[in-house]
């Protein structure tokens, strides 16, 4: 497992993604695994994210990755993280 952080463009349907770019290469999103949320201090507005464990096609990579969202409450800023591949 590689962590990578880096913030990736990512189509959503129904708030689950189903396609991404990262470093130029679109991916798919062939399978859901899992999602779960992580929240800090709600009411100090600290922020939350919304992980998603998947199952990736793509010219360069198949397999599983880890993306997150995320929503600052503050400033309405939306991102969406590549967060691990797996090897």
């Amino acid at each position: 497992m590689k962590r990578i952080g880096e913030e990736i463009e990512v189509q959503t349907r129904r708030n689950y993604p189903y396609l991404f770019r990262w470093r130029g290469t679109l991916y798919d999103v062939r399978q859901t695994y899992d999602y779960w949320v992580l929240q800090g201090k709600w009411w100090m507005n600290e922020e939350r994210r919304v992980y998603f464990k998947v199952f990736v096609g793509g010219p360069r990579y198949q397999g599983t990755m880890v993306l997150y969202h995320t929503r600052f409450t503050e400033t309405c800023v939306e991102r969406w993280v590549l967060d691990q591949v797996f090897d």
